[in-house]
């Protein structure tokens, strides 16, 4: 909900739907969370992204997106309060929600156990994950491969052994709220132990490590991703086209190599071409604009043409904030300096 609502601008949708359905997940959450002696909050008894391990506590992935779920749910409360306070009275009384109640949300927000370590950076993927068993790396090769039947499902409940992208998929969803230092932490511990048993995983680490600048290993795992289906390299596409594996691949193609990423309503551009790869052209509508960005990869630069059209286009670019307007944009930069408009 807020993610669309983020990029479309579709203050209609988010007054008459979005703001409800978020705030009846909170609810959920906020129900789901269990408080111990010591104030802290927990989830308990859940599934994360990694398959490999159930009924596990306090899985990072899950509790940091409820967490945010909470939050934003309130935040999007405030914003209807602010535009149209009539409706926002009438919806908390048709969902016999107070202030108390929201309060009690945001109580479980703060005190909800993440696994974060400031020191490390590192998310511990759920409760107990660091005293789990070690695998050697070598038996989690070659990739893709499902440990659970290779090494047997016995050894992959009690190791060290990921599935699929999980803490790393919370870096990805979450880039704007954690940065390269706290996803690049991540992505080195938990990527050589993730066996990619899951189709989902490949097209995720691909767009992370783009965006890291580590596009050598970007380039492995988009080959992985795409030859699910084109070398059937799981053995299943028998059985039907990996549609997610698809939608994992876009992801990293527009998110990590194009860099297109939104925060808050700007659109961030840091695009990563690897060096084989001489132009990618991504089309986006984002919030009234549709914009074609068009990336060439140069001897001595890299160039980047955008076409705008409808609306002025909020972007940001070497960490600055520009506003594009409508027509035809030409760009370049020196490999790794700042991008500098040059005249058509």
């Amino acid at each position: 909900m807020w993610e669309y609502w983020k990029g479309t601008a579709d203050d209609t949708f988010m007054a008459s739907m979005g703001v409800e359905i978020m705030l009846e997940t909170a609810r959920f959450w906020a129900s789901r969370a269990s408080r111990d002696a010591e104030g802290h909050y927990h989830i308990r008894m859940v599934v994360g992204p990694d398959e490999y391990h159930e009924e596990v506590d306090d899985n990072a992935y899950t509790n940091v997106l409820a967490r945010w779920n909470i939050r934003k749910s309130v935040e999007a409360l405030a914003w209807l309060q602010s535009v149209d306070s009539a409706f926002a009275e009438e919806l908390r009384g048709r969902l016999d929600l107070d202030d108390a109640e929201i309060a009690g949300w945001l109580e479980v927000a703060d005190a909800l156990v993440t696994g974060f370590d400031p020191a490390t950076k590192l998310f511990e993927q759920f409760a107990g994950f660091y005293e789990m068993d070690d695998v050697p790396i070598e038996n989690l090769r070659p990739r893709p491969m499902a440990a659970d039947l290779m090494l047997g499902r016995d050894v992959t409940l009690r190791s060290k052994v990921v599935k699929q992208a999980d803490v790393v998929m919370l870096c990805h969803i979450l880039s704007d709220e954690y940065g390269d230092d706290v996803a690049r932490a991540n992505y080195d511990y938990y990527e050589p132990i993730t066996s990619h048993g899951s189709s989902l995983s490949p097209g995720i680490h691909a767009a992370v490590a783009a965006r890291l600048g580590d596009v050598p290993t970007a380039v492995e795992d988009f080959k992985m991703a795409a030859a699910i289906d084109l070398a059937d390299n799981m053995g299943n596409a028998a059985r039907g086209l990996h549609l997610a594996t698809m939608g994992g691949l876009w992801q990293a193609a527009v998110f990590g190599v194009a860099g297109l990423q939104r925060r808050d309503e700007a659109l961030l551009i840091d695009p990563h071409l690897p060096p084989t790869w001489k132009k990618l052209e991504v089309p986006i509508q984002f919030r009234g604009s549709r914009a074609v960005f068009c990336f060439r990869r140069r001897k001595a630069a890299d160039e980047m043409g955008i076409t705008i059209e409808r609306a002025a286009l909020r972007v940001i670019l070497d960490g600055e904030e520009r506003l594009l307007r409508t027509g035809t944009h030409e760009l370049r930069r020196a490999h790794g300096g700042p991008w500098q408009e040059v005249a058509r």
